[in-house]
């Protein structure tokens, strides 16, 4: 198995992670009452991995019509993952815990990758349980960093985003590398 796929979408994951959590925190402080700002980190990854797609040497010439629905497709997986822990809290006044952060990590996660199975590259059903997994882990990543720390928060959203971000690519690549 080459590891071309992975490599290269490991390092789009840690940019795309990156420019997530700075976009979002900066949109955050001009659009305070909209949700907008948080969609941002869907578009970034999504618009990563599509760049990771078009730099393959064996891409086919119809994947370019779909990136641009597979960028829709990310950000709507975004959506997923934001509300499912909206949901989850909603009327509880207590601060989200390990378990919504596990759900709405799987439930962005699959929504992510049915979203690249059927425009992109199909995965096989071991590869997408896997990965939504691996999915639902990441989303763990939110509870790294101390909370007493005046700057926790923007802790939070720069571990969350680049760690999930580059493991949910890493995983993507390997798919790809097991299918030359």
């Amino acid at each position: 198995m080459k590891i071309g796929n992975t490599l290269m979408f490991g390092v789009f994951g840690v940019l795309s992670g990156f420019l997530s959590a700075v976009a979002t925190d900066t949109l955050q402080h001009y659009y305070q009452w909209n949700d907008a700002p948080w969609y941002t980190a869907g578009i970034v990854f999504g618009v990563f991995i599509a760049i990771g797609i078009l730099m393959r040497r064996d891409r086919e010439a119809t994947l370019l019509f779909r990136l641009p629905l597979w960028v829709v497709g990310s950000t709507a997986s975004y959506f997923v993952a934001v509300k499912t822990v909206q949901l989850l809290i909603e009327g509880t006044n207590v601060a989200p815990s390990y378990g919504e952060f596990l759900i709405a990590g799987a439930a962005g996660g699959l929504a992510m990758l049915a979203s690249f199975s059927i425009l992109l590259f199909g995965l096989e059903l071991k590869e997408l349980g896997v990965l939504v997994v691996l999915g639902a882990t990441l989303g763990l990543t939110w509870f790294l960093g101390d909370p007493a720390s005046e700057i926790w928060y923007q802790k939070q959203l720069f571990m969350l985003y680049v760690c999930w971000q580059t493991g949910m690519a890493l995983g993507l690549g390997a798919a790809l590398d097991r299918r030359r």
